[in-house]
């Protein structure tokens, strides 16, 4: 061990009971000295001419003893209690001392012994401490590493350093989400009842919805300062975020997770994106519901990947979607369409805060991409992986998926792709690309088109399908 370590000194108190329990004491004694405790013992430290109560005393008032270990068998508390012979002596210099010790730690009862009925046999005057069990040998080893981090102050379970509170409990104007205590319900209901799980998933889709309504921004005169409140409202829905995130986890982790309800909740979702009504209004006003939206997909993906959900995620992926648009007129989209372009922080926030960023979209969302579970390189390739499933499945869509934060990448694979080498992993994931054979994805990729994906202007390109992956090693290991 690199630090030095105190020799911690130890008196042991017993009764001379019979031989038997003599050198049972004994043996406790050698084995606590095999463990590195310096012990004091009336065997080994009493010589011959030493007054023996001016030992015990002086063994019990020692500052320099860090622990007196109480032996208590029958004979120890007969002798105890009635004060009889040296036991009884030493029982009236200890009782003071142990109402004395005010840390509480300093003198320990040791159960050697139980009745039949199982009892132990502590002294009153110490029976409300805390004691370690060595009566039997079905516990003295656990008993014994017990005492040994007590002398050594060892604890097994130490007391975390004490952390700050976290700032959203003194946060005025938190917001308090009616998901939270849905997915509470559904949590123990997955347990307990799952009869009620696919009641308690609606109700947390509705719930996730009803949500949205607290931030619609109305009567607006001017866009001046807009992009300031946007950006506070999309930190506001971070807890909202996560409450899906766990929802969708805890489906799917249960296997309950259906397509259909991930379906309706984003056909639901995407009446936030436009204006209804009357009156004076500015596109703008509902990016941040446009935010989410993108967001919550893109953890949709990220969760339904995680999980190897590759079936759900094909569902979805390939689902139309059938929403009333802002001119009232009902339509079918594709997951495309829940991709917006933001200009309000693409372009106004980017160049009132002077930030130059490529997209601040793309910045906020790998900012927030604080979840241990999904961290920023999981979101990148959730994000990457919308846009090219958007092109192999290209018959289902009008566009593409704009993959915003692949910039962020840093030409790193992405796993699932990378590991297509893998025959049996091939078999998994098949059914994303809409193909049975090896042959057929390989000539996806090859015939991948990156036209689209050029990217950003100023940045370099999004990377093709190759960059993850050789065609002609797909399916090459077992």
């Amino acid at each position: 061990m690199d630090q030095e370590i105190k020799i911690p000194k130890v008196f042991i108190s017993y009764a001379w009971t019979s031989e038997e329990h003599n050198d049972w004491v004994v043996a406790l004694a050698t084995r606590l000295v095999e463990s590195g405790v310096d012990v004091k013992f009336d065997k080994w430290d009493l010589k011959e001419g030493n007054d023996i109560y001016a030992f015990m005393e002086s063994m019990v008032t020692s500052e320099d003893i860090d622990k007196v270990l109480i032996i208590c068998d029958k004979g120890y508390r007969e002798k105890a209690d009635n004060r009889a012979g040296g036991v009884g002596t030493e029982t009236q210099i200890i009782t003071p001392e142990v109402y004395a010790d005010v840390n509480q730690q300093k003198f320990i009862p040791i159960v050697a012994e139980r009745n039949e009925n199982g009892e132990n046999f502590i002294p009153v005057y110490i029976k409300s401490r805390l004691y370690i069990d060595l009566s039997s040998d079905n516990v003295f080893e656990e008993g014994f590493e017990k005492l040994l981090r007590s002398i050594f102050n060892k604890p097994l379970l130490q007391k975390p350093i004490l952390g700050k509170p976290p700032a959203y409990l003194f946060d005025e104007t938190v917001t308090q989400f009616k998901t939270t205590n849905a997915l509470k319900q559904l949590n123990d209901a997955i347990i307990r009842n799952p009869k009620r799980v696919k009641s308690l998933t609606n109700q947390f889709v509705e719930n996730l919805v009803e949500s949205l309504e607290q931030f619609r921004i109305e009567g607006l005169s001017s866009v001046e300062g807009l992009d300031d409140l946007i950006y506070e409202y999309i930190d506001k829905m971070i807890p909202l975020r996560n409450d899906y995130v766990q929802f969708l986890e805890a489906l799917s982790d249960n296997e309950t997770i259906e397509t259909d309800t991930i379906v309706s909740l984003f056909e639901n979702l995407y009446k936030y994106t436009y204006f209804s009504g009357s009156g004076r209004y500015y596109e703008a006003q509902y990016s941040h519901f446009k935010f989410f939206i993108q967001e919550l997909f893109i953890y949709t993906t990220m969760i339904l990947l995680e999980k190897k959900q590759y079936s759900k995620l094909s569902e979805l992926l390939t689902s139309e979607f059938y929403i009333t648009d802002k001119y009232q007129e009902s339509r079918r989209i594709g997951f495309v369409n829940f991709r917006f372009y933001l200009g309000i922080f693409d372009e106004v926030r980017n160049r009132n805060l002077g930030l130059n960023k490529l997209s601040l979209t793309a910045h906020y969302l790998v900012q927030r991409s604080n979840l241990r579970r999904y961290p920023m390189e999981k979101l990148v390739a959730a994000d990457l992986m919308l846009y090219y499933l958007s092109i192999i499945l290209s018959k289902h869509f009008d566009y593409t998926w704009f993959p915003c934060t692949y910039v962020y990448g840093e030409h790193k694979q992405i796993d699932l792709l990378s590991r297509l080498r893998s025959r049996r992993y091939f078999e998994n994931i098949k059914v994303l690309f809409e193909v049975d054979t090896a042959e057929q994805i390989k000539e996806k990729i090859i015939s991948f088109n990156n036209e689209n994906g050029r990217g950003y202007q100023q940045g370099y390109s999004i990377p093709s399908l190759r960059a993850h992956i050789n065609p002609d090693e797909i399916c090459t290991i077992p």
